[in-house]
């Protein structure tokens, strides 16, 4: 099981919220806010990096 780092927590929150928000505008048949709300989630998990759970490594400078 993945454990969640309090770090991560405003980020998936913010994509949860999103994604609701795309569901209410597809319950009003409104397609394109549907689309915007959609893409806006989209762009947090790739900004945040939530989803991949990616650890940053060290470059050669930092080393």
């Amino acid at each position: 099981m993945t454990k969640i780092n309090t770090t991560q927590i405003l980020p998936i929150a913010m994509i949860l919220l999103d994604i609701g928000a795309a569901a209410v505008c597809l319950w009003h048949r409104d397609y394109r806010r549907a689309v915007y709300w959609i893409a806006a989630a989209v762009l947090n998990a790739t900004i945040s990096d939530v989803l991949t759970h990616a650890e940053r490594k060290p470059n050669a400078r930092e080393r």
